[in-house]
């Protein structure tokens, strides 16, 4: 059962609009389990995480393989609100050709906030689907799990709390207004 706590969906929103860099991590049967470092940018209706990668990387060949994912994102010690973090998991794919069309912009406008920066960095649409070397990746989110820091601070027990995923889209809606 996830919790409907409004401050856990607003933490969870934080966590998402903050983090910047999440783990990816794939696994297929043969080749086994995979982490990979990458930087993402968020969008809602459905929530959902979007990575580009190279179509060679092995992240990139698992996800094809499985159309499976899960990731973690955390804030750190030293950030403004402490350490924090997200597991996560769900439904991963390339983009299609229409979906990186809508996709791209605001992909790298979230990447780099300065409009100049982002056009600079913009990787043509050709290089995103059909023959192109890059993929953007879509990760679907259908669970979503935050740190329990009341348990922790009450007895020193790490563990996670399932999250509503509706009220972090709402929250995250809500502050993009």
């Amino acid at each position: 059962m996830s919790s409907s706590r409004p401050e856990v969906a607003v933490r969870a929103a934080r966590i998402i609009r903050e983090a910047r860099y999440l783990s990816l991590a794939t696994a297929t049967p043969h080749a086994g389990p995979w982490a990979a470092q990458l930087q993402y940018a968020w969008f809602i209706n459905p929530l959902r995480l979007v990575v580009g990668s190279h179509v060679t990387a092995r992240h990139a060949r698992d996800i094809a393989a499985t159309a499976r994912a899960a990731a973690t994102l955390s804030t750190l010690p030293d950030s403004p609100h402490g350490l924090d973090g997200l597991q996560m998991s769900g439904d991963c794919q390339a983009l299609s050709s229409e979906a990186v069309a809508a996709t791209a912009p605001m992909f790298y406008e979230q990447m780099f906030p300065e409009a100049v920066d982002a056009q600079q960095h913009a990787l043509p649409l050709s290089q995103l689907h059909g023959d192109g070397p890059q993929r953007l990746f879509e990760l679907r989110i259908r669970e979503l799990w935050i740190l329990d820091l009341e348990r922790w601070e009450r007895d020193g027990t790490s563990t996670r709390r399932a999250v509503d995923i509706p009220a972090v889209e709402m929250t995250l809606d809500e502050r993009n207004q």
